[in-house]
């Protein structure tokens, strides 16, 4: 495997994964413009996912520590923030648990790879998300997240099942149609981010869609870790840090431009000319 490819799919993992713009549009898509060996592409997004996941764990460390240790009063969130808090994000979790069960099964890889489909997806989604994100109004915060709310962001979020829908925009845009800043948005979707990689880990190392899982812990393996944790590491800052003085514009049109390109890509229309 060559490092221009290690570099480009580490690259594209952590500039994708956290932002609002589909990680699995562009990781497909780098990977049927390369060639690669040694390792399969469900084993790469294994290892390309964990290094997300360490990634987030530690921006987010501190949050993660109390919400774990928040576990103790876990059935007296009145008497912790956090507890409240974990409440909301495992009932944010569920749904994507339950659509994944129903859905994953029955639909094709081919469905989940076509670019096609993720470059329609994708243009439909921003198009959602520009919307929303400039008219509705920003007047909630997370501690007024009711147990109704969270289940709704949870519902949003099992769109990301469609390919090119991007789990994080989905979140944010459930979030933003609720009335919470954008902010809170970012903050919300990193930390529900945490068991829906672990979960997207399992499912791949349990079987996925094959069943030959066969990792080689050679240079391409810590590579792919690696590169993946630093980049996205980079990116989850950058994200946080642009909502604060900014809105959501760039990656919105950034990724109408991508959907447009992908529809053009993968129906040749270039050839017709």
């Amino acid at each position: 495997m060559s490092f221009l490819f290690i570099f480009l799919i580490s690259l594209t993992q952590g500039f994708t994964e956290f932002l609002p713009v589909s990680s699995q549009g562009h990781v497909i898509l780098i990977t049927q413009m390369s060639d690669f060996d040694n390792l399969s592409l469900r084993e790469i997004n294994i290892i390309l996912h964990f290094g997300s996941l360490i990634a987030i764990i530690l921006y987010n460390f501190k949050d993660l520590f109390l919400l774990f240790f928040s576990i103790k009063s876990f059935f007296r969130p009145d008497l912790n923030n956090y507890t409240y808090l974990l409440h909301n994000l495992l009932i944010s979790f569920l749904p994507l648990v339950f659509f994944s069960y129903l859905f994953l099964e029955i639909l094709s890889l081919n469905f989940y790879e076509s670019l096609g489909i993720i470059g329609i997806s994708s243009i439909i989604f921003s198009l959602l998300l520009l919307v929303i994100d400039t008219n509705c109004l920003r007047i909630n915060t997370l501690d007024k997240l009711s147990k109704r709310k969270a289940l709704i962001v949870g519902i949003f979020q099992s769109f990301a099942l469609i390919p090119g829908a991007s789990r994080a925009g989905t979140v944010i845009t459930a979030l933003r149609l609720l009335g919470y800043t954008r902010k809170d948005c970012i903050f919300y979707s990193n930390l529900l981010s945490v068991p829906t990689i672990t979960g997207a880990i399992i499912f791949l190392f349990m079987g996925g869609f094959d069943n030959d899982v066969n990792f080689q812990f050679n240079l391409d393996f810590f590579l792919l870790f690696i590169l993946s944790f630093i980049f996205s590491l980079i990116f989850i800052h950058f994200l946080v840090s642009w909502v604060r003085k900014s809105s959501l514009t760039i990656f919105i049109i950034y990724r109408l431009i991508f959907g447009f390109g992908l529809i053009i890509y993968h129906y040749e229309f270039f050839d017709l000319f």
